[in-house]
């Protein structure tokens, strides 16, 4: 009695790691698709924000009018006349004085591994569209394809690095193997947009981080899993258009 009590917690125990092992993807896929609902409310919440400011900039550049042109050259040189002209030169020079009293030397700096903000990464061919996060944690590789903090930003010259899941989560490189050489890869910031044509493509072993070293150009390079050769990386290489 006790041996077959000891067999059907075994054969119960078998049955859960199995429904456990069988859902698992399902439930990783739901995460995912979950995570990626905010990233891309508040990319497209600034995409809009973007468009609302260009619009208005564009509305306060309208001309003056003739009159209003006129008025103000009548003003300001009304106002010059009734100047004396000590204080016409002192108010010059004081300007001057301020002006250059305000000017700062210029500052060249590059900081590669500063923030990358909200980019969505596009690529046509697979019908793929997701927001990158930035870093390459665990927890930042389930909500969406990752940027490898210290690589270079999109757009910018330098290797612009992105690592995304094949199988687990969103998926969202599961049909990375499918690009050839020409497909467009699009890095769309809320103000600007960056298109990269696919060079060719490899696989490397996992501990092979030269695919991540600097370059002169502006590069693209997307990394992920190599199903099911879990030591194994599909590298595609792209070069902005």
């Amino acid at each position: 009695m006790a041996e077959m009590n000891w067999q059907r917690k075994l054969v119960a125990l078998i049955l859960l790691i199995g429904i456990t092992i069988a859902i698992l993807p399902v439930l990783q896929q739901a995460y995912g698709r979950f995570s990626k609902w905010p990233l891309d409310r508040e990319f497209e919440a600034q995409m809009r924000a973007a468009q609302g400011k260009t619009s208005q900039r564009h509305a306060s550049q309208t001309p003056a009018s003739p009159l209003s042109g006129i008025f103000s050259i009548r003003t300001a040189h009304a106002q010059t006349v009734s100047k004396p002209k000590n204080t016409v030169r002192a108010t010059r020079a004081s300007r001057i004085v301020s002006s250059t009293s305000r000017r700062k030397p210029v500052q060249h700096s590059r900081n590669t591994a500063r923030p990358m903000g909200l980019v969505r990464i596009e690529i046509p061919r697979i019908n793929m569209r997701a927001v990158v996060v930035d870093g390459t944690t665990n927890a930042q590789l389930a909500r969406g394809p990752a940027h490898f903090k210290g690589t270079a930003l999109p757009g910018e010259a330098g290797n612009c690095a992105i690592a995304g899941h094949r199988n687990m989560y969103g998926s969202w490189f599961k049909d990375l193997n499918r690009l050839r050489a020409g497909d467009q890869i699009i890095l769309r910031t809320p103000k600007e947009t960056h298109t990269y044509r696919v060079t060719k493509s490899k696989i490397v072993l996992s501990k092979d981080t030269s695919v991540l070293r600097p370059t002169k150009n502006a590069t693209l390079t997307l990394v992920t899993c190599m199903i099911p050769y879990a030591k194994h990386r599909l590298i595609v290489f792209g070069e902005k258009v």
